[in-house]
């Protein structure tokens, strides 16, 4: 009985020894993707902290681009945006009520210098600034 009682003593001895390989080997498997876990979720933070950061020198980097950028002018006048469209639309109603005198355009309506200045370009009173942009006579 005793031989019987040792044999079963070494398959109880060699289960027990291959329950803990197999729980060694999921606690690794577990640590391991605990590991990876972390990893992304501290390199998430990082990302998402330094996102303003990136997108403020990305902006940064862009202002100093256009500011480099000579004026955008439409006949001598400064544009603030680069369509020149409030300098267009003074030009073009100029033009439909037939203003000859830059005194009788209105003075910046709803707020708009662009409007007025374009409205004195067709009259004949161009801008202080040589007109870069091609836009001289061509609105």
């Amino acid at each position: 009985m005793r031989a019987g009682k040792v044999a079963g003593d070494a398959q109880k001895g060699a289960a027990f020894s291959e329950a803990l390989r197999m729980r060694d080997s999921r606690s690794e498997t577990v640590a391991v993707w605990g590991v990876v876990l972390l990893i992304a979720v501290l390199g998430a933070a990082y990302t998402i902290h330094d996102m303003p950061a990136e997108r403020a020198r990305r902006v940064d980097a862009a202002d100093r681009a256009l500011k480099a950028l000579p004026p955008v002018t439409f006949h001598g006048y400064v544009c603030a945006e680069y369509t020149c469209a409030g300098h267009e639309r003074g030009y073009d109603w100029a033009q439909s009520k037939g203003i000859e005198d830059p005194d009788n355009c209105p003075y910046m309506p709803n707020g708009s210098r662009a409007f007025t200045e374009g409205c004195w370009a067709e009259a004949g009173r161009p801008g202080p600034l040589p007109d870069e942009s091609g836009r001289d006579g061509n609105p």
